[in-house]
């Protein structure tokens, strides 16, 4: 075997393995988990930090908490994906499934294990902070996200809303352990309108999460109808779904602009204003006309990353708005 052989025969080694990687990368949704704990720590260290309080948790403590959030979903892809095989194998006949990788008892250990560890995580963090009952956060998400296949996501809507509430509970959950437990007389004025602030991301979240999870039920409406799963899509059908997602893309994406006049240009946060023009707002518009007319998987498909894309902008406009409030105090 000549020089030239050996390298390219070495180049197709390093290919395939690093093929793998971005498999095993894609079907334990790897992108979305650090959506996930990117949110959380902007939050934390870009708009609560720079606020001059002082955090109830420790940056540890704090780097569990996205732990456990991280655990805690990656148990509900893995269940999902076990109960849901049926449906993924005519959605997704072209991509590895989970399911192909692993053995089922390997997936049942590891959704025990990482569901175990994150609420145990919930359980030291919530009585660390005198807080015993924000421990049942994490014990309900985790029996919610295990109910989610076959329960919740069998009922047009509400498998959605679950899937919506729970990304924004993610964001929630930074105020909880680490605003609430210091609130009193002195600072509630102050800590009130941070906490609002978090919630007004939450809310961003959880419509466009709400977007976007029905845009993934256009995308996947074969598979559904194909084991009896009524979605809102299937209920529907697709040219009342498509319109039904078109209204409420190019509502929210109005609502985005009004938001960003009323709160961003009206203090001059310009570096904020641009980046909710350019990917929420505008992505939002954009799906909103384009899905008037789709109906190809390849066309939903399209749609729901660009919605992931509008979703990263809004997780970044964290840290643009504190980075453009400095820069106005300069």
């Amino acid at each position: 075997m000549c020089f030239c052989e050996k390298v390219l025969k070495r180049l197709d080694y390093i290919c395939a393995k690093i093929l793998t990687v971005f498999v095993y990368l894609r079907v334990f949704r790897v992108a979305n988990l650090a959506l996930i704990a990117l949110a959380q720590y902007l939050l934390r260290y870009t708009f609560l930090l720079p606020q001059k309080i002082t955090p109830v948790l420790s940056d540890f403590q704090f780097a569990l908490l996205v732990f456990a959030t991280v655990c805690v979903a990656l148990g509900g892809y893995v269940i999902n994906d076990i109960q849901d095989v049926a449906a993924d194998r005519i959605n997704r006949k072209d991509q590895t499934l989970l399911v192909e990788l692993f053995s089922d008892n390997v997936l049942h250990g590891i959704y025990f294990a990482v569901n175990v560890i994150g609420v145990a995580i919930g359980f030291y963090l919530a009585n660390s902070i005198d807080s015993p009952g924000f421990a049942g956060l994490f014990v309900l998400t985790a029996v919610v996200l295990y109910l989610y296949p076959q329960n919740f996501k069998t009922v047009p809507v509400l498998g959605n809303l679950v899937v919506a509430a729970l990304c924004a509970l993610a964001l929630i959950l930074v105020g909880l352990f680490d605003l609430y437990p210091a609130l009193n007389d002195e600072n509630r004025t102050t800590y009130s309108l941070l906490f609002q602030v978090i919630l007004d991301y939450a809310g961003f979240c959880f419509f466009l999460t709400l977007i976007r999870e029905w845009v993934k039920d256009q995308q996947d409406i074969l598979g559904d109808e194909a084991i009896g799963r009524r979605t809102l899509a299937v209920a529907l059908g697709t040219n009342k779904m498509n319109k039904v997602v078109s209204v409420t893309s190019i509502l929210f994406a109005a609502y985005l602009v009004y938001y960003t006049f009323t709160y961003y240009f009206a203090f001059d946060l310009y570096f904020a204003a641009a980046l909710m023009f350019a990917l929420p707002a505008s992505i939002c518009a954009y799906v909103g006309i384009r899905i008037w007319n789709a109906s190809s998987p390849s066309d939903y498909k399209l749609l729901s990353n660009l919605l992931k894309i509008a979703f990263l902008g809004g997780v970044l406009l964290i840290a643009v708005v504190t980075y453009n409030v400095k820069m106005n105090v300069q």
